[in-house]
């Protein structure tokens, strides 16, 4: 108690009194004075300083924020507002821009990244399992379906197609219910234009997130630890910026979006194949740990998908064997593979 108000005129005071109650209650041969100075100087001065530190650093951010449009009203009044309109300007010129790339050639620039088209025998399974689910939506013409030779399982939607890895068709074992689950999933993104949503954040953001894969690279393309710091100095508003406050916000919006994709997947009838997709793949969820694993998951945690994903009046296990059986019907989907 005395440490820490030693650093201010309630200091003395606080030992003289800290010194009659000690006596009265329990006697000392030293008093509180001969006993805490040093302590009380290095206390006060740790909190002064965290004190001083937080002050400090909320001062300097308001300056940073402030100083360049007050520096602008002092040269002219109509500057500050016409430098305001020309950002939302050119935020909005490159927010389009990038959305007419992502659509216009949205083709070439996935077939760049490994995606192709689907082979006769994928297309008569797995290309009318598209059309079935998207009818089950009231989609009458569905994007366009891709398959990628990743092993990892993955399903995402873009802008004009609709994108699946072979890991996923592996690990799911060609379980109808659950392909169509993690489909009905995908088409919901595309129907309510979260992949446009995300090219348009994309556009906006582009010169924010040039910098910060640039200051990322220089950071961890070197291993000495003075130049590594020397980076985070130079850089630290575009990291701090990107980091605590553009990426935190995205992914909250991209988690709701999850959230309401499953939600249209089970709409539609497709909720007990999706959750037996995600009991799967539940396996490949990694454990959450930090700010940036936190706060920056793009997907919410898979068992709180599954929650919502229950159907009424139905008990489930601690253990989905759900997703450990053997799908109906899975003879006919590997005849149309073509396997025996």
């Amino acid at each position: 108690m005395a440490g820490t108000v030693s650093g201010t005129f309630a200091g003395p005071a606080m030992l003289d009194r800290l010194g009659k109650l000690l006596a009265w209650g329990f006697p000392l041969p030293v008093t509180p004075r001969d006993l805490l100075p040093t302590a009380a100087i290095q206390i006060g001065g740790i909190i002064g300083g965290c004190l001083g530190a937080v002050s400090g650093g909320l001062k300097l951010g308001w300056l940073a924020f402030t100083s360049p449009w007050q520096l602008l009203y002092e040269g002219d009044p109509v500057w500050p507002f016409a430098v305001g309109i020309g950002q939302i300007a050119t935020a909005l010129f490159l927010g389009l821009a990038t959305v007419v790339v992502h659509v216009g050639f949205e083709g070439p620039l996935l077939h760049w990244a490994g995606a192709r088209r689907l082979s006769r025998r994928e297309d008569r399974w797995l290309g009318q399992l598209l059309i079935t689910v998207a009818a089950s939506m009231n989609i009458r013409e569905p994007p366009a379906l891709l398959m990628t030779e990743d092993a990892v399982p993955r399903a995402y939607a873009a802008t004009r197609h609709v994108v699946i890895s072979r890991g996923m068709i592996r690990e799911l074992e060609f379980d109808r219910a659950a392909i169509a689950g993690v489909l009905a999933h995908e088409l919901a993104h595309w129907r309510r234009g979260d992949p446009i949503a995300a090219a348009w954040i994309k556009g906006i953001a582009l010169p924010l997130y040039v910098l910060h894969e640039i200051a990322r690279r220089l950071i961890g393309g070197t291993r000495s630890r003075p130049l590594q710091w020397l980076m985070r100095a130079v850089l630290w508003s575009v990291l701090v910026t990107v980091s605590g406050i553009v990426r935190p916000i995205q992914a909250a919006a991209n988690r709701r979006a999850e959230f309401a994709a499953d939600a249209a997947a089970y709409a539609a009838g497709h909720g007990e194949g999706l959750r037996r997709a995600l009991a799967r793949l539940q396996w490949w969820e990694a454990g959450r740990d930090g700010w940036d694993d936190v706060m920056s998951a793009s997907h919410p945690h898979t068992e709180l998908r599954l929650e919502r994903l229950e159907a009424p009046g139905r008990r489930y296990p601690v253990h989905d064997e759900l997703a450990l059986v053997a799908p109906p019907g899975r003879d006919e989907l590997t005849s149309h593979m073509g396997e025996p």
